[in-house]
């Protein structure tokens, strides 16, 4: 069975990888700061069970220093012109909305299929 500690890592070692790239994003100019902010909220995220809670406090109030301060910043990103993006919308049309309801169509879809699936005596 999945249990929640392994999307705590996932969403842990995303945060981690952020501040990393943050750190290395020339556009930013306060990339020091916010990649200190976002490996914090990683670290925080990966190991903040295994470690005593004063330390989780003291790496929490970093970084409300550190975005209290406004020393964290997003970073600038290659945005497509709006020509640009209602040119591709153009072109897939309908197929746009396909993610979109997948979701609501695979929830339809189990929950008539395993309405009457028992786990444990649980109903």
């Amino acid at each position: 069975m999945i249990k929640i500690g392994l999307f705590y890592y996932l969403v842990g070692f995303i945060l981690i990888i952020t501040g990393i790239l943050t750190i290395f994003d020339k556009g930013n100019s306060r990339r020091i700061s916010s990649g200190v902010f976002w490996f914090i909220y990683g670290v925080i995220f990966l190991i903040g069970d295994f470690i005593p809670s004063y330390y989780v406090g003291f790496l929490v109030l970093i970084m409300g220093l550190l975005a209290g301060s406004g020393m964290v910043k997003g970073g600038k990103h290659n945005e497509l012109f709006v020509l640009e993006r209602l040119e591709r919308a153009r072109k897939l049309g309908g197929k746009l909305f396909i993610p979109a309801l997948t979701i609501p169509f695979f929830v339809i879809v189990g929950a008539l299929l395993f309405k009457n699936l028992t786990v444990h005596n649980i109903n």
